[in-house]
């Protein structure tokens, strides 16, 4: 088990791990790695669409016309630039973890940036549109490649209500 070094991640890993001991399952000890982090939005972050509008309009444009894969704010990360420190991860991961199962919680852009990784070289970008928050995204392997078996699914949030 990684998780991303943010409050948010460490909680959602602490609820799950409580869930997994209610369960009768004793839960794999949490490792944190800061490569993990969400996407570092600088003079950006925390600010919603409209407020960049509103605020940065040249940022706005800028935007656009790069595209959400390249774009890279004032300080701050494009999804090209997570997918480079997810890459050095995901091999290290590989190295140390061959064969056996991986539970990541980490944020939207770190879940884009670990599909396109996975999806191999050559691969076009993902869309970049955000990942549901608390979703789960999955990928089987064969003992060489692994292979997307679900993405984004938030199915199980609804199920859990109900029980």
């Amino acid at each position: 088990m990684v998780c991303s070094p943010y409050l948010r991640a460490l909680q959602t890993w602490d609820s799950m791990a409580f869930q997994a001991r209610d369960r009768g399952y004793t839960p794999s000890p949490v490792l944190v790695d800061e490569r993990l982090r969400d996407r570092e939005m600088g003079v950006l972050e925390l600010l919603t669409p409209p407020a960049i509008l509103d605020r940065f309009p040249e940022e706005a444009a800028r935007r656009d016309r790069v595209g959400e894969w390249f774009y890279r704010p004032s300080g701050g990360e494009s999804l090209a630039d997570v997918t480079l420190r997810l890459r050095d991860f995901l091999t290290e991961l590989g190295d140390g973890a061959a064969g056996r199962r991986v539970l990541i919680v980490a944020h939207d852009a770190v879940v884009v940036a670990v599909r396109h990784v996975l999806d191999g070289l050559g691969s076009p970008a993902p869309d970049a549109a955000p990942v549901a928050n608390a979703s789960v995204s999955r990928w089987d392997g064969d003992g060489g490649v692994l292979r997307l078996a679900e993405y984004g699914t938030t199915t199980h949030l609804t199920e859990v209500s109900r029980s």
